[in-house]
């Protein structure tokens, strides 16, 4: 199977929720530092069984599936998400970051919030809200000290730091940098999910990655509906466990509301093109 370089691997898990996460659980278990397990699955199918596309008794056709996940999302209406965390050994959040986006025919929003006890995990801002119906293009973003911006772009402009409608951007790299193994199905409400897992000793991860837990849910047209990664590492000195879970949900049902913050970023007979606020009460991005 091809497999991706391992530094990009790396540097896209990293940025994971810069471009939008629940794991094959519920989405409404929350992400915090006892960090909670993923469904048990059932027996292994029959060989009989029909398998989504790129996935079968013998593995997981990376590629294929992956193309199966973005054409069962393409033109559907649909919310992308992507929850990152990092926790220290002693239970201290460094960062908890959630990517939102939202699709619905020309309509697009985007958001990401991160929290966390460590400013060098945050990156450059703390909120960030985008909205686009194909017309008109709009940007908040939120510093770290609470300084706000606002942009307008073209009407076709997408987000510059990498978010992808479909979550392939997220789905693609996980496919690719592990061997996986079909391991049954699970029900939950009335859709029925393919379980994969990935095999022990095939990550692609950094040396000091330990532990690492990796499966994915799919449906049997090849949407990737949700995926969980779990592994305890090293980060800039410090001993982490980090948690990437992604999930789409609500195809063919997302609907896009014109967010509030529009009317900040724009002032009566004036385009705010490029305007800075510095609030003195925390505004949210109003995205989500």
């Amino acid at each position: 199977m091809a497999r991706l370089p391992s530094i990009v691997v790396a540097l896209v898990l990293l940025l994971a929720g810069c471009s939008g996460l629940t794991g094959p659980a519920d989405e409404r278990r929350t992400v915090n530092p006892n960090l909670d397990t993923t469904p048990t699955s059932t027996a292994t199918p029959a060989p009989d069984e029909r398998y989504p596309p790129g996935v079968s008794a013998d593995g997981v056709d990376a590629g294929r599936l992956t193309d199966a996940h973005a054409d069962a999302l393409e033109g559907e209406s649909k919310t992308v998400r992507v929850q990152t965390t990092i926790v220290a050994t002693n239970g201290t959040t460094l960062l908890s970051r959630t990517t939102t986006t939202r699709t619905d025919g020309d309509t697009l929003s985007a958001s990401v919030s991160a929290v966390g006890a460590s400013p060098e995990f945050l990156g450059p801002f703390r909120d960030f809200g985008y909205w686009s119906d194909g017309d008109q293009t709009f940007v908040r973003q939120e510093q770290p000290n609470g300084t706000v911006q606002y942009r307008e772009r073209p009407g076709d402009s997408m987000p510059t730091f990498g978010i992808s409608p479909t979550g392939r951007s997220t789905v693609e790299p996980l496919l690719y940098y592990a061997e996986f193994q079909h391991v049954g199905t699970e029900r939950r409400g009335n859709a029925t999910y393919h379980v994969l897992t990935a095999e022990p000793g095939t990550f692609e991860l950094s040396e000091d990655a330990r532990n690492v837990k990796l499966t994915v849910a799919v449906t049997q047209e090849g949407l990737v509906e949700s995926t969980f990664l779990r592994y305890d590492t090293v980060l800039r000195g410090v001993e982490v466990t980090y948690v990437v879970r992604f999930r789409a949900s609500d195809v063919g049902s997302t609907t896009i509301e014109r967010p509030g913050w529009i009317d900040e970023a724009t002032t009566e007979g004036t385009n705010a093109s490029e305007r800075s606020t510095t609030p003195t009460a925390t505004t949210t991005n109003g995205t989500d």
